[in-house]
């Protein structure tokens, strides 16, 4: 399951870098555009009639961005959802047998219900329960998911979040630690 989600993680970090790297190129051929042939220019109709071509090639940059962290949370989320999940599977063996079924279909059901920083709380307090530096981690995607919220609810300008301006690898860089050290700890189990 970890790796399919990375890769996810991963998948969107390179989404995020070519997004990014194409914005670079449309802002070098707005700020040059006697350099390029007009079949190219004429492919961005609504860019060249801007006004303030390069201002809103970066306040574009800065949606995407943002964009990007929801969507890098978003993924995340899911992960630790499936993963707790997964580990209620157990419950199918509490006796006597119909109670372990029944717990089991609730839990499921539950688990998508579930604030994220109680599930994150729940990683820090078992897994990371030994480690400060790895609880320092859930912090940080505690912070991502406050950037997120703030992101997904409209940007109130009367609630800031704690963290000003996230970037996209450093989301990634934060939840995909996580998840490497969900799994990390999994192994040394075995």
């Amino acid at each position: 399951m970890s790796s399919t989600n990375t890769n996810t993680l991963e998948l969107i970090v390179e989404a995020f870098i070519t997004a990014q790297e194409s914005l670079k190129a449309v802002k070098q051929i707005v700020r040059n555009p006697s350099k390029y042939p007009q079949s190219v220019l004429k492919k961005m109709p609504n860019l060249t009639a801007s006004p303030a071509p390069q201002d809103r090639l970066n306040n574009s940059l800065k949606e995407i961005e943002d964009l990007f962290v929801l969507n890098l949370w978003a993924t995340f989320e899911r992960w630790l959802r499936d993963y707790l999940q997964e580990k209620g599977d157990t419950l199918k063996t509490t006796m006597p047998g119909g109670l372990g079924s029944q717990l089991y279909k609730h839990f499921i059901k539950e688990v998508e219900y579930w604030k994220p920083e109680n599930m994150l709380d729940i990683i820090k307090e078992s897994i990371f329960a030994d480690s400060p530096k790895n609880k320092q981690f859930v912090g940080h995607a505690k912070q991502i998911l406050d950037y997120r919220n703030w992101i997904a609810h409209g940007r109130n300008p009367k609630r800031q979040p704690v963290i000003s301006n996230l970037v996209p690898s450093t989301a990634y860089n934060t939840l995909n630690t996580i998840i490497n050290l969900v799994c990390a700890a999994e192994l040394t189990q075995l």
